[in-house]
């Protein structure tokens, strides 16, 4: 039984009892003890530090009661479960921001042409109109960053953030006036899907910012769409991507899968069910696809990544291991009234691969850096006079991928795969270059 003395602080042994009532900590993400070996050991170490206390009160060595709290409670979330811990109300309310895709931006949306990086359009009544940029400016500098070499992902975090804080633009108007303007950003939300476009050699390009309820049948319709055009490969960019919507992680997913098949299932300490996701009768899409990710894909679309990378055949990852917050938290509160975030579930996926919240998903391709030199890859016209149509289509793909190192790579594969007529899923489909 776990006692909670009122006459101090919460004592240590409230703090073990929380995590072996939650199932997480060292009951779940330890060497996997049995849990009637699990309490003793607890309540051991609870007994040690309520000595380590009297002893503290008997020579009357004062402390700050709160820090010691937290500090020992953020000694054993960080040894139990790494990425836990407190959850204060500004981490609460972080996280929900992030979850629920609210950033601060100017309203503008960018494209490559040739070297340069052109505004698109402006979002009406944003900061970015209120300050008189117009479409078909080239945006030469962001806060004294050069776009030249700069890949469009990075150009559209560097103009984001997650306060109200002021940008510092280079913009050249035409080709005699290049000026410098002041923008504040201001609150918008992340549209679901940011962008999805068709691009050369029957390659297809797919960003998706959050996974919330609707978000996959609208995925799902633009993917059967591309397969119907007869688009050979998909890119689909889960980069910074997040979500809680796990119909939707589903329902992309099984594009991907034989029908009946193993999607994900998340389960509890004792591994036992708590939701299980399995392929419907629908034949799969034959198109491979290939996954971008890094440090900042979590939720759901970690979920997605980690149901790509291991329960579906023709998916490959780029980028960087994942955050490691795909949905196996929640918050569990101790009676004292604080309140923890722990990974209280696993997931599992149908290569036998569980995730307990200690790391993310590693991709097949770990790039460690997204922003190195492309210049290299340049295509070089022939010097015939006439120009072949690969040829053009080879300028306006470096165009769109330069300065993205990792879509660079994951196009590369598909451009390699398409080349050697291979599908991963039913039979090869004839194309044509």
């Amino acid at each position: 039984m776990c006692f909670f003395p009122i006459d101090r602080f919460p004592s240590w042994h409230s703090i073990t009892c929380a995590l072996l009532v939650a199932g997480a900590g060292f009951a779940v993400q330890a060497e996997e003890p049995s849990p009637a070996a699990a309490e003793p050991v607890a309540h051991g170490m609870a007994e040690r530090l309520q000595a380590l206390i009297d002893v503290l009160d008997e020579h009357g060595i004062i402390f700050d009661a709160e820090a010691g709290f937290d500090t020992v409670v953020s000694a054993l979330i960080s040894q139990a479960d790494p990425l836990g811990g407190l959850k204060t109300p500004e981490a609460e309310a972080a996280l929900e921001k992030h979850r629920a895709g609210r950033v601060y931006d100017l309203g503008i949306r960018l494209q490559f042409t040739n070297d340069h990086v052109r505004i698109k359009s402006v979002k009406p009544d944003s900061p970015a109109e209120r300050a008189y940029i117009e479409p078909g400016y080239t945006l030469l500098k962001v806060d004294g960053t050069d776009t030249g070499k700069l890949g469009l992902f990075q150009l559209t975090r560097l103009l984001r953030s997650d306060q109200a804080e002021d940008v510092l633009l280079v913009m050249q108007a035409d080709k005699e006036h290049i000026f410098t303007q002041r923008v504040w950003r201001a609150k918008s939300y992340l549209a679901d899907i940011e962008t999805s476009e068709a691009l050369p050699f029957q390659l297809a390009y797919l960003q998706i910012n959050r996974l919330r309820e609707g978000t996959g049948a609208r995925v799902v319709e633009i993917l059967r769409a591309w397969a119907d055009e007869g688009r050979y490969g998909i890119l689909m960019d889960l980069r910074g991507a997040d979500g809680e919507d796990l119909d939707s992680v589903k329902a992309i997913a099984e594009l991907f899968a034989e029908p009946g098949a193993l999607l994900f299932a998340f389960r509890d300490k004792d591994d036992q069910d708590l939701h299980v996701a399995h392929a419907g009768d629908g034949g799969p899409l034959t198109q491979p696809v290939m996954v971008l990710v890094d440090g900042k894909t979590g939720g759901a679309a970690e979920v997605l990544a980690a149901v790509l990378s291991d329960s579906v055949r023709g998916a490959m990852l780029f980028g960087q291991r994942t955050q490691g917050d795909m949905l196996v938290r929640e918050t569990v509160t101790l009676p004292d009234g604080s309140r923890l975030y722990l990974a209280t579930r696993r997931l599992a996926t149908a290569d036998g691969s569980v995730y307990m919240g200690k790391q993310g998903v590693r991709p097949d391709v770990v790039t460690a850096r997204m922003d190195e030199d492309t210049s290299m890859y340049r295509p070089i016209r022939s010097a015939r006079t006439e120009v072949l149509e690969e040829e053009l289509e080879q300028e306006q793909l470096y165009h769109r991928l330069r300065g993205d190192a990792v879509l660079r790579r994951a196009a590369d594969v598909l451009l390699g795969l398409k080349a050697l007529n291979i599908r991963p899923r039913g039979n090869p489909a004839s194309h044509t270059n």
